[in-house]
């Protein structure tokens, strides 16, 4: 998962601590970059690169080096510091894009310093081009640097998702992807008045990667950079539907495995979940109500965010494989079938 999910629903901003002001410089020493020469479009998007880097997090970076996004910022979601993989991961960004500049976030606790993430941009992020880490950065701030048209609306009770993302095709029928779109933008809107500006961006994407792109992501030929809009689900609204014995939309079952990969579950059980779960089975309707209404009133919360707990995480995860397992052996002998 990219930095873009972070302004979506799935990840708060205060859960990665980014919730004050002060720009200061920080005593972590990161690894020092080597100069290369800009590698050919065509060898940018190769299956190496992409394996490292990421397909979404490479062609966000594209779109900085192209004057698309202002900037763009790698997170790395499992560890609180700037761990041996995502050191390895910059090194190549710095590789395929020796032009482009690297600056961390990080989030000062009890003078300690936890790494957020790496923002990767054209300028300097700090007036001072010395400064190569800033501390606690707002999240306001931070989505205006990214280019986010919604910036503003981080702390407002947002009502919409708009999602800006690249439309591939397959091009040799593998059934390695499972969907061929890749997301450039997600952010989070109190209304849609910034629509025209996500459109935009759009354009000025779609005109750039089928000049130069079309058929340099291995494996995919790009055909359009869209837009799309959707009202936000949230946990409350799937158990009013519950509760009213409604029928639960494509939509809100897509955003309950949202809500179970957020709560840990992996994909193996967001999967089985799917498959076994029964909307009109009682006792599958009690299990989804508490495991929405924890969701709501998460016990954890004040431990966000988790990374910088690496022993009590640790554990957690433990738990959590344990819960999902347990979860899907009840699902499974609690099925009413025909």
């Amino acid at each position: 998962m990219n930095f873009n999910a972070l302004f979506s629903c799935m990840m708060p901003f205060s859960n990665l601590g980014l919730d004050t002001d002060s720009d200061t410089d920080s005593n972590i020493d990161f690894t020092e970059f080597n100069d290369f020469n800009e590698n050919d479009e065509s060898d940018i998007f190769s299956k190496e690169n992409i394996d490292i880097i990421g397909l979404e997090d490479l062609l966000s970076i594209v779109l900085v080096k192209e004057n698309v996004r202002p900037s763009m910022m790698v997170v790395n979601y499992t560890s609180s510091k700037l761990d041996n993989n995502t050191k390895y991961k910059l090194n190549k960004i710095n590789e395929l894009f020796p032009n482009l500049k690297q600056t961390n976030i990080l989030r000062n606790i009890n003078n300690t310093d936890f790494y957020n993430g790496t923002i990767i941009s054209k300028d300097y992020i700090h007036e001072n081009e010395e400064v190569k880490n800033i501390r606690n950065m707002s999240n306001d701030k931070l989505g205006k640097i990214l280019g986010y048209p919604c910036y503003e609306d981080t702390n407002k009770e947002c009502k919409y998702i708009i999602n800006i993302s690249c439309v591939c095709k397959n091009r040799n029928n593998s059934i390695e992807f499972m969907h061929n779109n890749i997301d450039i933008i997600i952010n989070n809107a109190y209304d849609k008045s910034k629509l025209n500006e996500f459109q935009q961006i759009a354009e000025k994407a779609e005109k750039v990667l089928l000049n130069k792109y079309k058929f340099a992501i291995f494996n995919r030929e790009i055909l359009k950079v869209e837009v799309n809009i959707k009202d936000i689900i949230t946990p409350k609204n799937i158990i009013t539907d519950l509760l009213n014995r409604r029928i639960i939309s494509h939509e809100k079952r897509d955003e309950v495995l949202n809500i179970l990969y957020n709560c840990g579950f992996d994909l193996n059980i967001q999967c089985e979940f799917e498959k076994q779960f029964q909307y009109e089975n009682n006792v599958h309707i009690g299990i989804l109500l508490q495991i929405l209404n924890q969701y709501e009133n998460n016990p954890m919360e004040p431990f966000f965010p988790l990374q910088n707990h690496p022993v009590e995480n640790k554990k957690i995860h433990e738990i959590e494989k344990t819960l999902g397992n347990d979860l899907i052996n009840i699902i499974k002998f609690t099925r009413i079938d025909a």
